[in-house]
C-alpha cells in the first residue's frame, strides 16, 4: 500500500497485531516491575545469578532503580510540551 491507499479494517487487524506481537511497553514510574516484563517476554529468568549480577550492574543493589539520564523539565504549553 502507499500513503494514499485508503485504510481498510483489514489493515487495522493486521497493525494491532504487529503491535501486539511486536513491542513491549514499559514505565519509567515502575522501572522493577518493566524490566520483569521484558525478562518474561524476552525469556530471560531473572532468578538464574548471572542475570541478577546483570542487572545489578545497570540498576544497582538496594536502591531506588529509575532513568539514569536527567532531564529538564517541561512546562505545560511550552513548546517542549508540544
Amino acid at each position: 500500500k502507499t500513503p494514499r491507499d485508503e485504510v481498510t479494517e483489514v489493515d487495522l487487524r493486521v497493525a494491532m497485531e504487529t503491535i501486539k506481537r511486536r513491542f513491549i511497553v514499559g514505565l519509567l514510574d515502575h522501572m522493577e516491575e518493566s524490566i520483569h516484563r521484558f525478562n518474561i517476554v524476552l525469556g530471560i529468568d531473572g532468578s538464574k545469578e548471572e542475570n541478577k549480577q546483570c542487572m545489578n550492574q545497570f540498576f544497582g543493589e538496594g536502591v531506588d532503580k529509575e532513568n539514569s539520564n536527567t532531564h529538564r523539565k517541561v512546562e505545560r504549553g511550552s513548546p517542549g510540551w508540544r
